[in-house]
């Protein structure tokens, strides 16, 4: 470098320097020119030439040196990188600038100590998720968006998340966690703000985040899982490589999708047909962004995955206000209170002189690879009370697929159309409807006790309830109802036994919608329970339930073998006034 170079180089340093004239002292003829002195500023750890200084200067700082697959940390004014530059720096003497610079790895681990490590006060990120998917030309789409907040030493609440679903392919509704002393507290809700479901997990001390499994890279993930960073050209900005299969990846999809068609091609794909990809950007000291993407293309799919997650207010605590929810009971006690003040309405609606409702039960069976088994019953039931005495006529048609080749084939199992009448006389009999109207006697039958009210109460049998929520609007009061997992099993088990799917027990083996599932293997994914009172009457109860479970079809054709199995059922229960003009019928001839 010439000496005019190195000149220019120099006075980019400098903001000003002290000096000037002498100043007159007793001798007006007199004069004092001190001669200036000039400091060597040498810059360490970098290819940077060394620059003079003149005595009292003061140095900017100098422009970021670079290091070959490093990130400049900072100037240091030791080699042991213990005391920092503070710039403008004023020179006295001949001084060394050590340039710190960090690997990749070591910048990242560094920054996640300092945005989200143990020793933090606190943080908040805001995230989206989107979802897109072309399936047979059809273009289907999904969004969640959420913020989480951490305060270390909140009083009440020290972490709290939230979350909304929307699009076709999302279940719609919002997703709540809230820790609360060693108890975090999740909550979904649905579209319309009805709880539906509350769970309470009891967690470390040391739960800090909601660790989305896309965002395990930053949150979870130690530092030797981690295969390489390297920057990908914009600023700030680098590409993560950790040890993360493309198939786990594909298994977290299903945790997200409303669509089973895409979730279980999804999952029969091969993990060469994925392609993902983490980013993330910092500035050295704290992470800034974090971005997953997930790509599929096969011959029938289009699939893209966007997880992006942005940090705010890096270590400060944020002022966590989580979601209130009015007529909300957990507790023990306010759930038991609240169970039985829903199961007496259901009891005031038992005791009508007349009544009746339309219903419609669906439920579906789901093995690997395999088309589900689907099953519906829809009819009515009405009634009169005479003398204590409940008199009444169920009507149900039933349409399934455990008539089919691999199931119950040529075993007398139908579609049918049928019921059960209890007459005048007292007798109970089975029905089959008739063409051209009216009702076919197949005989009596013994009255069993949920004949009177056919698929009225599915509470009763629930001997967990997590929550109710109780809201009121338009003059209808609304009770969501939570379960466990042994709760969905028990709906399940009243599914069996109470739906008619042979009603004219015409199949020649015992046959089950939901087959002979084996206790304890039920996993809830979904629970909607919710009864609707019109005033203080009953008006409406709807029932919505799927998970995994294992089961088989005994006597069928395919299905013998017990293994695992996605079901889902839904329910729906709405009251009519068919009733008020049911007249108990003293034969079958004269059923109406």
């Amino acid at each position: 470098m010439n000496k005019r170079a190195l000149l220019i180089l120099a006075s980019a340093f400098l903001l000003a320097s002290c000096g000037g004239e002498g100043t007159p002292g007793d001798n007006p003829s007199s004069s004092s020119v001190s001669e200036v002195k000039r400091y060597t500023v040498t810059f360490a750890n970098t290819d940077m030439p060394s620059v003079e200084v003149e005595e009292g200067a003061a140095l900017r700082r100098p422009q970021d040196p670079s290091k070959t697959n490093s990130l400049f940390v900072g100037w240091y004014l030791d080699a042991s990188f213990t005391k920092e530059a503070s710039f403008p720096l004023v020179i006295e003497k001949d001084t060394t600038l050590y340039a710190n610079f960090y690997s990749y790895q070591e910048a990242f681990s560094k920054a996640r100590a300092n945005t989200i490590g143990e020793s933090v006060p606190g943080y908040e990120y805001d995230y989206t998720l989107d979802v897109k998917a072309t399936y047979l030309g059809v273009g289907l789409t999904g969004k969640t968006t959420g913020k989480s907040q951490y305060a270390k030493d909140a009083s009440e609440v020290t972490f709290y998340d939230a979350h909304v679903n929307s699009g076709a392919l999302f279940y719609d509704g919002s997703k709540y966690q809230i820790k609360r002393g060693r108890d975090l507290h999740k909550i979904s809700l649905d579209e319309n703000d009805n709880v539906k479901s509350y769970d309470i997990e009891e967690v470390g001390e040391e739960y800090r985040y909601d660790s989305s499994a896309y965002a395990k890279a930053i949150f979870e993930y130690e530092d030797e899982k981690l295969k390489s960073i390297s920057p990908t050209g914009n600023p700030g900005e680098y590409k993560l490589d950790v040890a993360f299969n493309p198939s786990q990846a594909i298994a977290l999809v299903g945790n997200y999708l409303n669509h089973p068609m895409i979730e279980k091609l999804l999952g029969s794909l091969p993990e060469t047909s994925v392609d993902t990809g983490m980013i993330v950007s910092f500035d050295g000291d704290s992470l800034d962004t974090y971005r997953y993407t997930m790509e599929i293309n096969v011959a029938d799919l289009q699939f893209s995955l966007v997880y992006s997650l942005s940090f705010q207010n890096q270590g400060k605590a944020p002022n966590i206000v989580p979601v209130e929810l009015q007529g909300l009971s957990i507790t023990s006690q306010d759930v038991a209170n609240a169970k039985d003040e829903i199961l007496a309405s259901l009891d005031a609606y038992r005791s009508l002189e007349s009544s009746s409702y339309d219903f419609l039960a669906k439920t579906a069976v789901g093995f690997a690879g395999k088309n589900d088994i689907n099953a519906t019953v829809d009819g009515f039931s009405k009634r009169k009370i005479v003398d204590g005495v409940v008199y009444y006529l169920n009507d149900y048609e039933v349409d399934t697929d455990l008539k089919n080749a691999d199931l119950y084939k040529d075993k007398g199992l139908g579609d049918c159309h049928g019921g059960r009448v209890k007459l005048l006389n007292g007798e109970t009999h089975d029905l089959k409807k008739k063409t051209f109207g009216g009702y076919s006697d197949l005989g009596t039958v013994k009255e069993s006790q949920e004949d009177a009210f056919y698929l009225l109460d599915f509470l009763s049998p629930l001997s967990k309830v997590t929550f109710v929520q109780e809201k009121i609007a338009s003059g209808k009061t609304t009770y969501a109802i939570g379960t466990t997992n042994q709760g969905g099993e028990e709906v399940l088990s009243s599914f069996n036994d109470l739906l008619r799917v042979n009603p004219l027990g015409e199949c020649s083996v015992p046959v089950t919608p939901l087959g002979s599932f084996v206790a304890g293997s039920v996993s809830l994914k979904e629970f909607d329970f919710q009864i609707v009172l019109a005033g203080n009457a009953l008006s409406e109860i709807s029932l919505s339930l799927n998970g995994t479970f294992t089961t088989s079809y005994p006597g069928s054709r395919d299905f013998v073998a017990t293994q695992e199995a996605s079901f889902a059922v839904d329910y729906s229960l709405s009251v009519s006034s068919d009733g008020a003009s049911f007249v108990p019928a003293s034969s079958v001839d004269k059923v109406k």
